[in-house]
């Protein structure tokens, strides 16, 4: 998977979503689901975007990434599927923790970390690294270079 493209896919995907009063919940599934984001690279690069990016732009991202995340779920589970919980999805789910957690939106992280627990209760697998980043700084200005980190710096390394 392209990272690069799958950034850009995003990031765009929630800037074209319309104002809040036009949101529904097919506009708020990111194109191609929760596919890469089991990529550390693309988690990472991600949260740096949601640092420079406004709270209407965040608020949408949370939304995207929660329907994203229990859509995918949900229709791996009435298809059946041997998986219907994968990394990646608990990963969408500690991103959205992460980017309520930046705006100040404490219900939010609740949610998200809720819908984390009983996923990956439900899957067995463990719940992901970052989902421990909030705990890991005692506010989102801690986070300091990141808001001035080209978000796309983090796919040259690799």
């Amino acid at each position: 998977m392209n990272l690069t493209y799958r950034f850009h896919e995003v990031v765009t995907a929630v800037e074209l979503l319309p104002e809040f009063d036009g949101l529904t919940s097919d506009n708020l599934r990111l194109p191609n689901g929760t596919d890469g984001f089991d990529d550390y690279s693309l988690s990472q690069a991600l949260l740096a975007q949601a640092l420079r990016e406004s709270d209407e732009w965040r608020n949408k991202f949370y939304l995207c990434l929660m329907n994203t995340a229990m859509s995918a779920v949900l229709e791996r589970s009435r298809a059946e599927e041997e998986t219907p919980i994968k990394e990646q999805d608990l990963i969408a789910f500690a991103l959205a923790a992460n980017v309520a957690w930046i705006s100040g939106a404490g219900e939010g992280i609740f949610k998200a970390f809720g819908a984390l627990s009983a996923s990956s209760a439900a899957s067995g697998l463990d719940i992901p690294a970052l989902a421990y980043a909030i705990m890991q700084q005692p506010s989102p200005d801690t986070f300091g270079d990141m808001t001035t980190i080209d978000p796309l710096s983090f796919f040259e390394e690799n």
